[in-house]
């Protein structure tokens, strides 16, 4: 599928870019760790919640970017980095992103590893004053997405369509996606795209990703 990054709805939406990483460490070296992450965000964050006794869990909010750690009992922890962005300014991002990996790499105590497969997603949610859903579901085909299910459900009453598909990407990886849309004075549409990626080869896939959801999303428009 050839895609033109500068096609124009899909530049003005404003979403979420999120990465996740699963550290493996010692116990003992748990509040090192922590003690890292607080350093590494403290100067532009607006909030940070560090558990205690303990620093099983830290949360980090700045002006447009939350980091969450977790650390469970089966020695590995988990960080995640979840960005605002609009295309605008997706070059900063990906920099912000770049360096903040890097460092995370700098902090890690004597003997913690990285897991290099990483989980990677963009988020963003549209309104449209209608749509038909098979219309879209065709729209969706014609992008080389394959459909895999749709789900109907109630969500505090109000009721909600899942779209889950996916399709093959340039580098031949599995790139999951979701839509879900709720329908009250106007259909608000949730489009979800997420997969699994090397961490050497992270921004190549949030280009790839951040150019499909553009895509999809001006196809959802024109529904």
């Amino acid at each position: 599928m050839d895609i033109d990054y500068h096609r124009g709805y899909g530049s003005n939406l404003s979403k979420t870019l999120y990465v996740t990483l699963k550290i493996f460490i010692e116990d003992l070296h748990i509040d090192e760790l922590c003690y890292g992450i607080y350093s590494l965000f403290k100067n532009d964050a607006l909030s940070i919640a560090i558990e205690r006794p303990f620093c099983n869990r830290v949360v980090i909010v700045g002006k447009d970017f939350e980091v969450r750690f977790f650390n469970s009992i089966k020695n590995d922890s988990i960080i995640s980095i979840a960005l605002e962005v609009r295309d605008s300014i997706f070059k900063n991002v990906m920099n912000f992103l770049s360096n903040v990996l890097v460092q995370i790499s700098r902090i890690l105590p004597k003997g913690s590893l990285i897991d290099k497969n990483v989980k990677l997603g963009i988020h963003t949610t549209i309104k449209v004053d209608q749509i038909n859903v098979e219309e879209l579901c065709q729209k969706l085909f014609n992008l080389s997405i394959v459909l895999d299910r749709t789900e109907d459900r109630v969500v505090e009453g109000f009721p909600i369509m899942v779209i889950r598909g996916s399709t093959i990407g340039y580098d031949l990886r599995r790139y999951e996606i979701t839509i879900a849309m709720l329908t009250s004075e106007r259909v608000e549409l949730s489009i979800t795209i997420e997969t699994y990626i090397y961490l050497d080869k992270i921004l190549n896939g949030i280009i790839y990703i951040n150019e499909l959801i553009n895509i999809i999303a001006e196809s959802v428009d024109s529904s």
